[in-house]
């Protein structure tokens, strides 16, 4: 058989399509990612690392200390007056056990604490979601929107 008429297994085939799709959908992201909020679906965590040092930073230190169940770090800094691809303003949505019996004051204290290197670096804001599982569940997996930006022009 000719190396043109061989045929390829379905599952090779299916694995190049969703290869093709996904550099399509990460050169659209980059192009993008001043309007979208960054989600990594890479199959390799150091292509995410790259794009976003940051984000994965700030994800890193919560999931090393805390062990969060549920855990979402985005990046809000599009809704901003800051440059294009900029890490400034992030929400952190953190579900865990650990916080059990701990007041609110308290898990916020302890995240600002891990993340205070980013604080006092380029992190301009960070909005937090502390919950417990049982409060995630009774909320429905529901957090408030950010407000809009208030501050300087979009211009």
């Amino acid at each position: 058989m000719s190396e043109k008429t061989r045929v390829r297994p379905v599952s090779r085939i299916f694995q190049l399509k969703q290869l093709k799709m996904a550099n399509v959908i990460r050169y659209v992201c980059r192009r993008a990612a001043w309007r979208l909020p960054f989600v990594c679906n890479h199959s390799s965590s150091s292509a995410c690392e790259m794009e976003n040092p940051v984000q994965n930073q700030i994800e890193n230190k919560l999931r090393a200390v805390i062990k969060p169940s549920h855990l979402e770090v985005v990046n809000e800094s599009h809704k901003h007056n800051v440059p294009r691809g900029s890490e400034t303003h992030f929400k952190v949505i953190i579900v865990a056990d650990a916080f059990d019996g701990m007041p609110l004051i308290a898990r916020h204290r302890l995240i600002m604490d891990l993340l205070k290197q980013e604080l006092e670096g380029g992190v301009h804001a960070l909005s937090i979601h502390a919950k417990t599982s049982q409060q995630w569940s009774s909320s429905g997996g529901i957090v408030p929107q950010s407000p809009p930006c208030l501050g300087g022009s979009k211009a």
